[in-house]
Parts: structure tokens; C-alpha cells; sequence
């Protein structure tokens, strides 16, 4: 996955979200939160990656 591209996990929530309250999403209170919640959980889901393909690089031995 590029850093700079949503996962297609994302992609499909952020998707079924926009499909389910744009036609209100003025007046929907839960528009924006509900964006914002998918957004956080694609961010937890990139830095679990990022942590775990870092401790798998600390864990090789050294080339010297």
C-alpha cells in the first residue's frame, strides 16, 4: 500500500458511509464524525503496519 493512498478497506467504508448519508449529510450530525472515525481507524491501521515491518526490520542481523 502506497502512504499516500486510502486501503481499499477504507476505500469501501468510506464508500458505504457517503452512499448512506450524502443525500443529508448538511443536516446529518453524524456526517463528519462518522468520516472522521473511518479516517482514524485507516491511520491506526497504518501505523500498526509501519510498527510491526519496523520491529521485523530490527530483528534481522546487521550487515556489515
Amino acid at each position: 500500500m502506497h502512504p499516500h493512498h486510502l486501503s481499499g478497506e477504507a476505500f469501501e467504508r468510506i464508500h458505504v458511509w457517503l452512499l448512506a448519508h450524502v443525500p443529508d449529510a448538511l443536516e446529518d450530525p453524524e456526517f463528519l464524525p462518522g468520516v472522521i472515525v473511518i479516517l482514524e481507524l485507516e491511520v491506526e491501521e497504518v501505523l500498526r503496519k509501519a510498527c510491526w515491518m519496523r520491529l521485523r526490520q530490527l530483528r534481522e542481523p546487521c550487515r556489515q
